[in-house]
């Protein structure tokens, strides 16, 4: 499974959780194109809030639960993780070079996608719903 939250200051504006469309051969390559699909929805929102004039559009901050897709994206070298992954995924590379987009680790344990992606023991449930202030 493959997801992604996207917020507006606090507000949650767009997510997503889907099985993931094409087979992969290492976590590293999967949660690539996870980020990938969801810097197309940065792209759309990114182009809704400047049509809307409501906000400022300068640079995107995604965090990414998988260091070595950090890494791959700011060092993209056809090596060997890289040199199976689909042109169409180097999008993602494409915005973080255009400084539209900027990749940020972020800890597994607080990562509020797994709410619709993983299997989770109540306490880390009770804390990630928490995390998205949906008790009120």
């Amino acid at each position: 499974m493959a997801g992604y939250f996207f917020f507006f200051g606090k507000a949650l504006v767009s997510w997503s959780s889907k099985k993931q469309f094409m087979v992969t051969f290492s976590t590293c390559e999967a949660k690539y194109i996870v980020v990938s699909d969801a810097t197309c929805q940065v792209a759309w929102l990114r182009s809704l809030i400047s049509e809307l004039q409501i906000g400022d559009t300068k640079t995107t901050k995604l965090m990414v639960d998988n260091k070595s897709v950090v890494d791959l994206v700011r060092h993209l070298t056809c090596h060997g993780k890289s040199k199976h992954i689909n042109i169409r995924f180097n999008f993602l590379c494409e915005q973080v070079n255009l400084e539209k987009l900027k990749l940020e680790y972020y800890k597994s344990e607080v990562q509020l996608s797994y709410l619709f992606t993983k299997v989770l023991k109540y306490v880390r449930f009770k804390l990630l719903i928490f995390m998205l202030d949906l008790n009120n």
